[in-house]
């Protein structure tokens, strides 16, 4: 039996295993998602978790979708929400959907995704996503970096209505469930 919760960040190191099992890649990167929020100085208890979980009955983690979440200061009443290492074993595999179902039935979150694969990308238009690529204007700036070691190229886009459509730290398509107003 499994079910899909809000992870905590005392699922940090298990979350990290099952990661580095099912993705690779590096230790630190999934690190992040569960410090991002400290470097912000967000309040656990006031805003979107790390992520969901799939847990089985004995508590382990048998899938995980990942949020990096921010508010600018210009957005009072929403949360943005940039979702980051999906996986699922093969035994929950069935379940890898609900995790996104679950992020995107929460009311006051902006939802997007910098870095789709393939899959991904196929599956994001039918949660109502929509591919947001039709910039006219980009400004490259160098933002200093959240986790130290110097800044980091971070792009602006804004499309004919002057709505923010992509913020992003490198070039990769981008998704979202919501367009971001600028301020006035």
């Amino acid at each position: 039996m499994y079910s899909v919760v809000r992870a905590t960040l005392d699922d940090q190191e298990p979350v990290i295993s099952f990661l580095l099992q099912h993705l690779g890649g590096q230790e630190d990167s999934y690190r992040r998602i569960f410090r991002f929020r400290s470097h912000l100085g967000i309040d656990e208890t006031n805003c979107p978790p790390p992520g969901f979980c799939i847990k089985e009955e004995d508590g382990s983690i048998a899938g995980f979708i990942g949020f990096l979440v921010s508010r600018p200061a210009w957005v009072t009443d929403r949360w943005l929400v940039n979702m980051t290492s999906w996986a699922v074993s093969a035994k929950a595999r069935g379940l890898s959907l609900k995790l996104l179902l679950e992020a995107t039935r929460q009311e006051n979150w902006i939802i997007t995704n910098y870095s789709a694969t393939e899959a991904v990308q196929a599956i994001l238009p039918r949660f109502q996503f929509h591919q947001i690529d039709n910039a006219e204007v980009s400004v490259s700036t160098v933002a200093p970096s959240l986790f130290g070691g110097g800044g980091e190229l971070c792009s602006f886009a804004w499309d004919k209505r002057q709505s923010i459509i992509s913020t992003t730290l490198m070039k990769t398509e981008f998704y979202s469930n919501t367009l971001m107003q600028v301020p006035s």
